[in-house]
């Protein structure tokens, strides 16, 4: 860990959990934890053990319904594991931890509930921000559970009332059922957070992907779901003569997707190295070595139209030097390069791209009908 104030960057979940567990016992005002998936495992525990020690007089926990359908990454009500007795315990074990912590003081609350025969599956929250006495916030990939604490993942702290109370702003207005769509500048500029609303997402990603298409010099993308429009902004600037790279896990948890990549970025001359040893959770873009993007957006269609997403733009040379130092470089330097797809695979990658842009499109109107 390296720590440049007000920023600290965070490599994935031990990191993470040692800082912000320790910030949970100190606090004094409040301890505000957002995020979509929370279980009853270890990950889980160790932050509602520590909200329940925690002094702070007003303490929440605020999980999007993905949890409660979704248990180590499957989906309870899939066929092949209505009869799963583990995934079962494991949501029971999440269900009394919310019943302890409301005993203990702490409130809970499941926001984004799927509807009726599951028609508002696409609607989700997906935040995952950390907020501690309105000084502090925390924002990026990492959920409370086994298996996202074993992903290889990011976090940001910025220790900065303002843009902190800015997000406190929106955890109290999700809390209550409502969807913020702002954008808040921060630290003389160097921080910009935009929130999105799963309602005017495209407008508000529209400065994104102009940035990304118009980019000079080079994009850097580290990212397992990255697909349409945003991979089509970056080919524009790969065309114009942008040198793009992409990271993307080998094990990624939906191979379609990585096929889709690995197709798109071949046809647009775009290198693509595979991370091994797992899956990264990761999601990251550096654009012409000026600006970081990261938060919680997967960079995909569904991120881009129907879900609420927390995204920051970093300027702050540092920020930049220590997320090259020690993520892209380090994870550029232990991946693999790929070798170049076959006809029929370039062909079936670019035929599901096509699919999936068509059934995106019909799954989102449907979806916006449902709010």
């Amino acid at each position: 860990m390296m720590k440049e104030s007000p920023y600290t960057l965070f490599v994935d979940s031990r990191e993470f959990w040692c800082d912000l567990r320790e910030e949970i016992l100190k606090a004094k005002e409040s301890v505000y934890c957002q995020m979509l998936t929370f279980e009853g495992d270890s990950a889980g525990f160790s932050l509602a053990e520590a909200l329940m020690e925690s002094r702070a007089r007003d303490r929440r926990l605020l999980i999007d319904a993905f949890s409660l359908h979704m248990i180590n990454d499957r989906l309870l009500g899939a066929p092949q594991n209505l009869f799963r007795s583990d995934l079962r315990e494991e949501k029971r074990r999440a269900l009394d931890l919310f019943s302890r912590l409301k005993r203990s003081g702490a409130q809970v609350k499941i926001t984004s509930p799927y509807g009726f025969l599951f028609r508002k599956i696409l609607l989700r929250n997906h935040k995952k921000v950390y907020l501690v006495d309105g000084k502090s916030l925390y924002l990026g990939g990492i959920n409370f559970s086994d298996h996202n604490f074993h992903w290889h993942d990011l976090m940001v702290r910025v220790d900065d009332g303002e843009s902190a109370r800015f997000l406190e702003k929106d955890f109290r207005a999700s809390w209550q059922g409502n969807d913020l769509g702002e954008t808040g500048e921060f630290l003389q500029g160097d921080l910009k957070i935009h929130l999105f609303d799963g309602q005017r997402n495209e407008k508000l990603f529209a400065p994104l992907l102009e940035k990304l298409s118009q980019a000079r010099k080079s994009i850097r993308v580290h990212s397992p779901y990255l697909s349409f429009p945003f991979i089509d902004s970056i080919a524009e600037a790969a065309k114009r003569g942008a040198e793009v790279s992409i990271l993307t896990p080998e094990g990624n948890n939906h191979p379609d997707v990585l096929e889709q990549i690995l197709a798109m970025a071949q046809e647009g001359k775009m290198k693509v190295r595979l991370l091994p040893g797992g899956m990264s959770h990761l999601k990251a873009l550096v654009v012409d070595d000026e600006e970081l993007w990261l938060g919680s957006s997967n960079f995909d269609y569904f991120c881009y139209t129907l879900q609420q997403e927390v995204l920051a733009r970093f300027k702050d040379p540092q920020v930049l030097d220590i997320f090259m130092r020690r993520v892209w470089n380090i994870d550029w330097e232990r991946s693999q390069p790929t070798a170049p797809l076959d006809g029929a695979t370039l062909s079936r990658g670019k035929n599901k791209t096509r699919l999936m842009k068509l059934l995106g499109k019909v799954a989102v109107q449907f979806s916006r009908l449902q709010r």
